[in-house]
């Protein structure tokens, strides 16, 4: 993908994007709730914050290329979304105990639902292609064993 991501004009996500992107990751550990915590729980892991961000930025460009390749071929139509609603949604609202909500406040949530769920499986085949047509070569696992052989 990162091949594939070289020969697209995706816009690679500015400083903020990775900031935002990492702020919502952070929400994710309540430990990191301080600047302290934060720290501790990057050392814990054996990662720096610039080591972070980096991995973000490159996630956020392999999120895009996905978004800018895969969703505009990916349409929904209305009885998509009227069966998801009647089959899944309902159902799931039935057993948990929950109020039915009406069809036209969650068509749009429907619709991105998915939306989301045919790019997986375009994602899927796009990547079976990918290796298909890839050499992948085994240098990196040679030079990782320090050459000695066990």
């Amino acid at each position: 993908m990162r091949e594939q991501l070289k020969d697209s004009d995706v816009l690679h996500p500015s400083p903020e994007d990775v900031a935002q992107r990492v702020v919502e990751i952070r929400k994710q550990y309540p430990e990191a709730e301080t600047e302290l915590g934060w720290r501790r729980l990057l050392d814990s892991h054996r990662l720096s914050q610039e080591y972070l961000k980096n991995r973000v930025a490159a996630e956020l460009d392999l999120m895009r290329l996905v978004d800018a390749r895969l969703r505009p071929s990916v349409t929904v139509d209305s009885k998509s979304i009227e069966s998801y609603y009647r089959e899944e949604l309902l159902p799931q609202l039935r057993q948990s105990g929950g109020q039915n909500v009406p069809l036209a406040e969650v068509t749009a949530k429907i619709k991105e639902l998915l939306t989301q769920k045919k790019i997986s499986q375009l994602l899927t085949a796009w990547l079976q292609d990918l290796r298909a047509g890839s050499e992948i070569r085994a240098e990196a696992l040679a030079a990782g064993s320090g050459g000695r052989s066990q």
